[in-house]
């Protein structure tokens, strides 16, 4: 068992158990429960992971786990509650095996994180499709302007881009992930006018077309034919004789929505049309 200091009573109980066989340094025990896990950067009360666990027991064959926990996407960089990494611990216990084996699976990720962010860059779908399948590198990894892969990929527009896009987002890349300058990828490809990645995005973020974004009346028929529930509702200024269909009917004047200094959206339609 776990002493004490480290048992918590927010952990499942595979997430207890990846705890006491990575102290234990089971090897087989690990990877058999590691394949019932989320994360296996869950954290104990003082902000310790299992990695650092195996650390610092350092029991039977602890380099054998540390191993296999980096391997399926363990954070060596991530820190404990008082500040640790798992390489801090290695260090302070000067344990010259773990050190090395650290250091070189830190540089492989750091390798990884720029091949990925250059894959996406470069529009190469089958080299960011071989990073995502089959090596835990992480999708949101950032350059030295907070610029993640989904967001290089989107603004670059290269070759089999969306795709990649896609793949990104199929894998669970952030959506919500900002640059330094506070922009998001969504802000990113509206700025580069994509409308296949607009679309794709709002999409993967569940947000329907707005009636602003429609630009003929073709576009708006076709809007209000689809099987859904209203998605707004118009508010004039007094109420009116007729129904949303009604609306649909007439020929009107469609432009898009501008707005007041008080923020509030003057009619798209004129009023002049259903009562002349």
């Amino acid at each position: 068992m776990l002493s004490s200091s480290m048992q918590t009573s927010h952990l499942s109980k595979e997430e207890l158990d990846i705890f006491k066989f990575a102290k234990e340094g089971d090897v087989i025990k690990t990877a058999v429960t590691c394949c019932k896990l989320k994360s296996v950067d869950c954290k104990l009360s003082n902000g310790f992971t299992p990695l650092m666990v195996a650390m610092q027991f350092k029991k039977d064959n602890y380099l054998a786990v540390i191993n296999y926990l980096i391997g399926l996407g363990a954070d060596p960089h991530c820190r404990s509650a008082s500040g640790l990494s798992a390489l801090d611990i290695a260090k302070i216990n000067q344990d010259n095996q773990a050190i090395e084996l650290l250091e070189k699976w830190i540089k492989h990720r750091e390798k990884q994180i720029n091949e990925l962010l250059k894959a996406a860059k470069e529009g190469d779908y089958e080299h960011a499709f071989q990073l995502t399948e089959h090596e835990k590198v992480d999708l949101n990894c950032t350059n030295v302007f907070g610029q993640t892969p989904l967001m290089l990929a989107a603004y670059f527009q290269k070759h089999r881009y969306l795709e990649i896009m896609q793949l990104l987002i199929t894998k669970g890349a952030s959506l919500d992930a900002r640059t330094r300058l506070g922009k998001s990828v969504l802000d990113i490809a509206k700025a580069r006018k994509d409308k296949e990645a607009i679309q794709l995005l709002e999409s993967a973020m569940g947000i329907q077309t707005p009636v602003s974004t429609l630009t003929s009346e073709t576009d708006y028929m076709a809007f209000l034919d689809q099987p859904s529930e209203p998605l707004f509702e118009i508010k004039p200024l007094y109420t009116p004789v007729f129904s949303l269909p009604t609306i649909a009917q007439k020929r009107i004047e469609f432009r898009p929505l501008s707005f007041s200094c008080e923020g509030e959206p003057e009619p798209s339609f004129r009023f002049e049309d259903f009562f002349s």
